[in-house]
């Protein structure tokens, strides 16, 4: 036996197996290992000692502030517990994908640089929201699943916006000099637009392969984020410059103002990236993949084994699965991105199958109440952004429907959708007294999209259906057809 696999049969961590290395840190080292209720990988980041009070209460606090942030680009929470010798440890989503680092050897596609940089934001947009600034946003803490979604993890200088406390790492650890903000670099007052600035570097490096600030050493490096002009793009990236310059402003207040305001700022380069193909289709990605040659091979399938008696055979054989095997399905899922959609093929629809096998499974109802919690914060986040119903698959009543389908009797969801159709019943009115009957019927119909039941929305339709000539249903202004 070698000296490395020895030291991995003394780490005893009840319920895992601990497979080898991979990572260490100051404090923590963190481990590959296979969860054994549910055979899948996990990543084990355990504390190397105890004797530091302090630190092992950051440690822990790291845990269970990363398990509170639902969001499909932020790293996933399992477990957090003590070994016998008192060490701490947190059991955490294994990402198979690689890092970003491994993907810069050279300059990336502005699509896919794009695209990892709104990921990002999305992440950051709930953070900060918590009141929480990352600090340490770099090539190394953006990692990917297997099915190409970004993903951020490393909290372990992340910083309260309201308090001195730092989540973890002992003494005062500054971030990666190489990505680091003036205002970091120099110990001074920092807030959530240290991050933009970070991220902005990243970003620059992801088109152009390289770093514009890395220096001969440390202090070289610390010098030019304080001195150094912001970089300019050669002329095929130059569209990009605007938003490298608001990125990678020296003053914060001359950054983006919020992460939704980036967001909104990403989007706009991205749009010509998502138009549809002649042809076609590009849904555009809301934290879910979809792969058009995955999607069209399991069609094919599908439709094949349709007409061998598949469907039945499938239908019969789900009945006879266990809980947990429905669970281990779920999980699966969870830890590849697809946790509502596509749908019955996703963590949330295993879940409830597995609660249809066993109605007490506590692991099962967490995991509900898990996949309903994301999407209810999706779709707040929509309606922050004004999306109501467009994108059809990424907007607040697209996310508030699917949380129904999991939990139907939601209260959150069912009032954001009420309110949703009551807008859309106000506007349906006000477009027709302004006129504009067609435009009428085609706001009532997306009501209708939204709340197929709804009786306001259905008698409008009725009226909005009957002659020209008929008096104005809604009581208001008769439209003018002179």
């Amino acid at each position: 036996m070698s000296d490395e696999a020895e030291v991995f049969d003394q780490i005893k961590v009840p319920g895992y197996t601990v497979h080898k290395v991979l990572g260490r840190g100051g404090m923590a080292s963190v481990y590959l290992a296979t969860q054994q209720s549910l055979h899948r990988k996990v990543a084990l980041k355990i504390l190397d000692d105890v004797r530091d009070d302090k630190f092992y209460r950051r440690f822990v606090n790291e845990g269970r502030f990363i398990a509170s942030l639902r969001n499909p680009h932020i790293i996933t929470i399992y477990d957090i517990a003590e070994l016998a010798d008192g060490r701490c440890y947190i059991a955490m989503e294994y990402v198979d994908g690689g890092d970003l680092l491994d993907k810069m050897e050279e300059a990336l596609p502005p699509k896919f640089a794009l695209k990892v940089a709104r990921q990002v934001v999305e992440a950051l947009a709930t953070v900060h929201a918590k009141g929480i600034i990352h600090r340490d946003i770099k090539p190394a803490n953006i990692l990917f699943r297997t099915d190409g979604t970004a993903l951020i993890t490393d909290f372990g200088i992340a910083k309260s916006l309201d308090t001195n406390m730092e989540l973890t790492r002992k003494g005062s650890a500054i971030g990666s000099p190489a990505y680091i903000s003036p205002e970091q670099s120099i110990g001074s007052h920092v807030d959530f637009r240290t991050d933009f600035y970070s991220l902005g570097v990243v970003f620059f490096e992801m088109l152009t392969g390289t770093n514009p600030y890395r220096g001969k050493g440390y202090a070289d490096t610390i010098r030019n984020h304080l001195e150094a002009p912001t970089p300019k793009f050669s002329r095929s990236l130059r569209k990009y410059q605007p938003l490298i310059d608001r990125l990678l402003a020296k003053p914060p207040e001359d950054r983006f103002g919020s992460a939704e305001e980036l967001m909104a700022e990403l989007d706009h380069f991205l749009e010509p990236f998502t138009e549809a193909p002649p042809g076609g289709s590009d849904k555009k990605e809301a934290g879910i993949s979809f792969n058009p040659k995955t999607a069209l091979a399991a069609i094919g399938i599908t439709i094949i084994f349709s007409v061998a008696g598949y469907s039945w055979w499938s239908s019969s054989a789900r009945q006879n699965k266990t809980a947990a095997s429905y669970l281990a399905e779920a999980e699966a899922h969870l830890q590849s991105g697809h946790l509502y959609a596509p749908k019955q093929d996703n963590a949330g629809f295993f879940y409830l199958k597995a609660l249809e096998a066993d109605p007490d499974n506590k692991l099962a109802k967490a995991g509900v109440q898990q996949v309903v919690a994301l999407l209810l914060q999706l779709g707040e986040q929509r309606l922050r952004e004004n999306k109501l119903t467009k994108p059809e698959e990424d907007s607040a009543a697209y996310y508030f429907r699917r949380a129904l389908a999991f939990d139907g009797a939601n209260s959150i969801a069912l009032k954001e959708l009420g309110k949703i159709v009551d807008h859309h019943i106000a506007l349906a009115k006000a477009t027709y007294d302004a006129g504009n009957i067609e435009d009428a019927n085609l706001i009532i119909d997306r009501a209708l999209i939204i709340d197929p039941e709804n009786d306001t929305a259905k008698r409008l339709r009725e009226i909005l259906a009957l002659p020209d000539s008929h008096p104005n249903p809604f009581g208001g202004w008769q439209p003018n057809n002179d």
